[in-house]
């Protein structure tokens, strides 16, 4: 699979738990992502987009991992460095979205 297949298939996914989460969250500015290596493990491409939720404002990471699982990391650029408030290093795709609707949202 390509990069933009893998970030479609997350963005079908959370779709998929919840028709209207990505518009509750006010995601927006979309960027596919390419394979590499996260800490130790290895990253077959994901997709990164910014939110606006109740709870929290700022840059949702998905990647999809080589045991395939994936790695949610929640946080916002600052000074070029991407500071990381939390990282779910393995959701499945069944609850995908309600890790990052507990991040967002409540």
């Amino acid at each position: 699979m390509t990069s933009l297949e893998i970030a479609n298939t997350i963005l079908d996914q959370i779709r998929a738990a919840d028709r209207a989460a990505l518009m509750a969250w006010g995601a927006n500015k979309f960027v596919a992502l390419s394979e590499e290596k996260v800490g130790e493990n290895f990253s077959l491409g994901g997709i990164k987009f910014n939110v606006r939720g109740l709870k929290y404002t700022g840059t949702v990471v998905v990647r999809l991992m080589a045991n395939d699982t994936y790695r949610v990391e929640i946080g916002r650029p600052y000074k070029g460095q991407f500071k990381t408030k939390m990282v779910v290093p393995e959701a499945f795709c069944d609850n995908l979205m309600d890790v990052i609707d507990h991040a967002v949202e409540r």
